[in-house]
C-alpha cells in the first residue's frame, strides 16, 4: 500500500493497493479518508502483532491524528488525536517503526521525533517518545505516560513529559533531519541562526545511559539549499541518513555495543562544491570523521545534492540514493528538474 497526500492542499489522504510490490504499474485504483480539514504528512506502517495497519497524519496544520484499519485498508477506524500544539509549538513529526528481540520474541515499536518549524514555531527544541505495539505511550528509555492510541479518555500528549534531545540557546534554533530506528537510537539535526547559513552545522544524538548525548559538531552545513526566500525555504539544508546495516560499518539493530562503529550519509555544501559525503564514528557517536566523498558537484553546474537515504537494515554492500538536480523550494511543495537517484557501492 501507498499512501499520499498534497501539502496542505486538501482533506483527504489517498491510498492505493497492489499485491506486487515490485510492479508500479499494477496498483489498483486511488481510495481516500476524508479528515474534513487541510490534512499532510501520511505516515503509513503495518502492525503485524494486532495484524492491522497504522496511519499517522497531520491535520489543520497543528494537530496529530491516528487511525487504523482491521481489514487492510477497506475501513478505517474514527481518527485519535494525540498531538495538538498551538501556533509556534512543535507541529512536525516524524515516526518510524523498529524491531527489538525481547525474550518473547521480536516487538514492533514505533519511536518518533518532534520539533517545530525554525521560522515559524516558538519553541527550537527536539523531543522524542515511543509508542508501543499496543498503542501505549512510553518515554525514550521506556517509561510508561499517560497517552493510549486506544483508550477512549486517553489525553493527548504533553510535550513536558517527552525526553528532549537539543533545545537551542537564544538566538538559535534546529531542524530535524533524521531519526534512525536502530540501537542505540540515533537523531540526526543541524543548529543555526535564521538567516546566517554559515552558522549552521550537523550534529548526532545518541540515546545512552538514559539520556540524548548530542556528538561533537561534524561538518558545517555551508549553505540553505534556497535562498533569500521569507517563507522559511532557506532553513532547508541537505539532509542526512544514518547507515541501519550490519557488520564492520554499522550498527546491528539489536546490538548496541560501545565498540560498534557507526556511518552517517551527509548532503552540503563545502564551499566550493555540493557534496555527498560519509562520516563514521568508532566511539558509539561521540564524534565523527569524514570517511569519503561519494559525490562532488562544482557550484558552477548549478546542480544540487540533498536528501539522501539508505534502505532499511542494508548489508555492508549497501546502497546509498540521494536527489540530484535543480532544486527550488517554497510554501507549497518541493521542486526539481531532474531527480536522479544514484546507486552506489564500494
Amino acid at each position: 500500500m501507498v499512501a499520499y497526500t498534497g501539502h496542505n492542499s486538501g482533506g483527504r489522504i489517498r491510498y492505493r493497493v497492489t499485491e506486487r510490490p515490485y510492479d508500479i504499474y499494477s496498483f489498483g485504483k486511488e481510495k481516500y479518508i476524508d479528515y474534513g480539514a487541510h490534512v499532510t504528512y501520511a505516515q503509513l506502517f503495518e502492525n503485524t502483532s494486532r495484524g492491522e495497519l497504522w496511519m499517522f497524519s497531520r491535520v489543520a496544520a497543528v494537530n496529530w491524528e491516528f487511525r487504523f484499519s482491521k481489514d487492510e485498508g477497506e475501513t478505517w477506524s474514527e481518527p485519535k488525536r494525540f498531538l495538538h500544539s498551538e501556533d509556534g509549538g512543535l507541529f512536525y513529526f516524524n515516526i518510524r517503526k523498529m524491531l527489538i528481540n525481547a525474550p518473547e520474541g521480536t516487538v514492533e515499536q514505533w519511536f518518533f521525533a518532534l520539533y517545530g518549524h525554525p521560522r515559524i514555531s516558538a519553541d527550537h527544541t527536539i523531543r522524542t517518545g515511543i509508542f508501543t505495539a499496543d498503542g501505549r505511550l512510553t518515554t525514550t528509555g521506556g517509561e510508561p505516560l499517560s497517552t493510549d492510541l486506544f483508550a477512549p479518555d486517553s489525553r493527548a500528549m504533553t510535550l513536558s513529559e517527552l525526553d528532549t534531545v537539543y533545545s537551542a540557546p537564544e538566538g538559535c534554533t534546529v531542524r530535524l533531519l533524521e531519526n534512525a530506528p536502530t540501537l542505540p537510537l540515533r537523531v540526526g539535526f543541524a543548529p543555526f541562526r535564521l538567516n546566517r547559513p554559515e552558522t549552521a552545522y550537523y550534529c548526532s544524538a545518541t540515546f545512552r545511559d538514559g539520556r540524548w548525548q548530542p556528538s561533537e559538531p561534524i561538518c558545517s552545513a555551508g549553505e540553505f539549499l534556497t535562498q533569500g526566500m521569507i517563507d522559511g525555504s532557506q532553513t532547508y539544508l541537505g539532509g542526512m541518513a544514518y547507515y541501519y546495516g550490519v557488520g564492520e560499518a554499522g550498527l546491528h539493530p539489536n546490538d548496541p555495543a560501545p565498540t560498534a562503529t557507526n556511518r552517517i550519509y551527509i548532503a552540503r555544501n563545502d564551499g566550493e562544491a555540493r557534496v555527498l559525503e560519509s562520516y563514521i564514528s568508532t566511539d558509539c557517536g561521540k564524534s565523527y570523521i569524514l570517511e569519503q566523498t561519494l559525490r562532488r558537484l562544482p557550484k558552477e553546474c548549478g546542480k544540487k545534492i540533498w536528501r539522501p537515504i539508505v534502505p532499511l537494515h542494508a548489508q555492508d554492500n549497501l546502497p546509498v540514493y540521494w536527489h540530484e538536480g535543480v532544486y527550488e523550494a517554497h510554501t507549497g511543495g518541493w521542486h526539481c528538474d531532474a531527480v536522479l537517484p544514484v546507486e552506489f557501492d564500494d
